[in-house]
């Protein structure tokens, strides 16, 4: 089992983020439907609030992180 990380291990690892959605989502090419597309950024918003909390709660940005990667990867 990996060590549990702390907010002050992984401040300085913090991208840079913007309120733009991710290039992937934006490309028209992208063959997702438009509402899960919508989703998906919605899901990174909250992301984006919890990781710049003082304390963010690495559970849950895990648990994301663990569902998003089985969601997609069970649509190819």
């Amino acid at each position: 089992m990996l060590p549990r990380r702390t907010f002050g291990d992984c401040a300085s690892r913090r991208p840079i983020c913007s309120s733009a959605p991710p290039r992937p989502v934006r490309d028209p090419e992208n063959a997702l439907p438009a509402p899960l597309k919508a989703s998906i950024v919605s899901v990174g918003h909250a992301v984006q609030r919890e990781i710049e909390r003082d304390n963010p709660d690495f559970d849950f940005l895990l648990a994301v992180n663990s569902d998003l990667a089985a969601g997609l990867s069970a649509r190819l």
